[in-house]
């Protein structure tokens, strides 16, 4: 050996007890020390000696003063039970987060995920320290907590944001059902809900969750029919009801929501989603006003959308009735209306008389003018939803008797010239 290897220093030795040893044996109650083991974890030559005193630094190196410190050493670390420990009781949130980043291990995240403490025998250790250090200090009278009182104090101090992480790295679904049920926190439970498959579970969670947004989660990831059943007509929070009502697909049971349910979104869900003609106009038959309109534009839709041979008389006898010509869709109404007509002489008899009545009102108020009472006024305005603000008027302008006249009768005369003019009559006698 040189005379340089006599220098060499403790955490540099070949022996690999004695360097660890060495390290193991620098105090870091004071700055000098925590410099010590900086200086050790860049300088040494030996892995295991990094790990050592970066793990040290990483746990000891307590307080905001060393936040950066301790972000480093989670990158220099590889040791799992450090960064687990890391992750659930650093101080700063940005070196909590950044070690459960790097905490794979499952047992370890189903350790966080429910809040567990890493190393019981740890806390015990805690435990005791606080008897010991607390016993000669009591006030008369007080007593010290339990050892299960200060486990739960502990679980109570963890950030739900490093479960949650936690979680969403997991697959055992029975840990994620055990936390989907018990955890405190509505985020961690949540994103417990995401990745549980099992119906009962989902199940138990949409009927007890506190959190109105975990129980529709819940109920959205349900696919049993029977439980959309049950969900759909008798869950207390009309949320849930209509988030199964969503995913029904049975149009009678849809029909039921959409009759006798006392929300007005749950019963308009289930209209949007029932497919089949005859049940729609049964229920727009049946329904009070909070729905038909919602029914009638549904209707309306497939009647506009399905070829002419699929719309059923019931759909065509109902539209053909309720449409008017604010209707969005008014061209394609009337267009179809005419190719039904003019090619299905079965159905046109039923229609004849209606639709007759609706379309020559349209035409003589289209042309109904009182000659004494023409508009020859020049102002400004314009549509706005169904009110109407008279615009610039032609001298040509003649209409209602100006007693009677409002913008919506000038709006409705100036519409049925429009479509006087697309279309012209052809119910003829």
């Amino acid at each position: 050996m040189g005379l340089f290897g006599l220098f060499t220093p403790a955490w540099n030795s070949k022996n690999t007890a004695k360097r660890l040893a060495a390290v193991a044996g620098i105090k870091t109650d004071k700055k000098t020390g925590i410099q010590k083991l900086r200086t050790i974890a860049d300088k040494t030559s030996y892995a295991d000696v990094r790990q050592e005193a970066w793990t040290r630094l990483a746990l000891e190196a307590a307080s905001w003063a060393y936040s950066d410190l301790r972000l480093v050493a989670v990158e220099k670390i590889d040791d799992e039970i450090t960064l687990a420990k890391m992750a659930l009781h650093d101080e700063s949130g940005q070196v909590r987060y950044a070690a459960m980043e790097k905490v794979h291990h499952p047992q370890l995240l189903v350790q966080i995920a429910l809040s567990e403490i890493l190393a019981l025998a740890e806390a015990s250790r805690s435990y005791q320290e606080i008897i010991l250090g607390m016993s000669a200090r009591l006030p008369p009278g007080s007593r010290l907590l339990t050892e299960a009182e200060y486990l739960n104090k502990i679980r109570g101090k963890l950030d739900p944001g490093i479960r949650e992480k936690a979680v969403e790295k997991l697959a055992a679904q029975p840990v994620l059902a055990d936390v989907a049920l018990k955890d405190s926190s509505a985020k961690v439970r949540l994103a417990a809900v995401k990745k549980i498959n099992s119906q009962d579970v989902l199940q138990k969670v949409a009927l007890t969750d506190a959190d109105i947004g975990i129980c529709v989660l819940a109920a959205g990831r349900i696919s049993d029919p029977d439980v959309l059943k049950d969900f759909a007509l008798q869950h207390e929070k009309y949320a849930v009801r209509k988030a199964a009502v969503e995913k029904i697909k049975d149009d009678n049971i849809l029909k039921e929501a959409a009759l006798k349910d006392q929300n007005k979104d749950v019963c308009l869900a289930a209209v949007n989603n029932i497919g089949d003609q005859t049940i729609l106009c049964e229920v727009f038959e049946a329904g009070n006003d909070k729905i038909k309109p919602a029914v009638l534009e549904r209707l309306t839709g497939l009647f506009c959308d399905l070829p002419v041979k699929t719309v059923e008389q019931k759909t065509m006898e109902i539209v053909s009735a309720n449409f008017n010509f604010r209707d969005s869709k008014i061209e394609l109404i009337i267009k179809k209306i005419m190719d039904v007509v003019q090619n299905n002489p079965d159905i046109s008899k039923h229609l004849f008389a209606p639709l007759q009545t609706k379309f020559n009102q349209w035409h003589e108020d289209a042309k109904h003018y009182d000659s004494d009472h023409t508009d020859k006024q020049e102002t400004t305005g314009s549509f706005y939803g169904d009110s109407f603000s008279s615009g610039w008027v032609s001298g040509d302008c003649v209409h209602v008797d100006l007693k009677e006249h409002t913008d919506q009768k000038h709006s409705d005369v100036h519409s049925g010239k429009d479509y006087l003019a697309k279309f012209p009559p052809f119910f003829k006698d």
